[in-house]
């Protein structure tokens, strides 16, 4: 590996690291001000789920997305049994498939999803 590649790869590396710090670092917030609450996940007692909480906030808009994505995500790692990981698969994924996923869901929700999709206002 050349050093122009290792610096590349620790630079990947320290963004995504960076991100997951600011990640966490905004849940963190969002406990702190009771906006979300942390609960174990029956399925996997390693992992946790946030859920948002009543708060005295006004539900504007709350639906699943990206289908597609939750179908593409089974299918890699129950089916074909990949390793879920950036590279080229998910470049492809996010410059053709997700566009037209997003048009897509303008017109029909999906009543499943990769993600959910939540905007909420204080009162007022």
């Amino acid at each position: 590996m050349s050093a122009a590649t290792g610096e590349l790869a620790d630079g990947v590396k320290s963004s995504n690291k960076a991100k997951f710090q600011k990640a966490t670092r905004t849940l963190a917030d969002l406990e702190h001000h009771n906006l979300v609450v942390r609960e174990p996940d029956r399925r996997d007692g390693r992992r946790s789920l946030l859920a948002l909480t009543e708060a005295g906030l006004i539900i504007e808009d709350l639906h699943y997305a990206n289908a597609l994505g939750l179908i593409g995500y089974y299918l890699a790692t129950s089916v074909c049994r990949l390793t879920p990981r950036e590279g080229p698969m998910v470049k492809l994924y996010d410059r053709l498939v997700l566009p037209a996923t997003r048009a897509a869901e303008r017109l029909v929700r999906p009543p499943f999803g990769q993600s959910v999709f939540a905007v909420a206002r204080v009162p007022g």
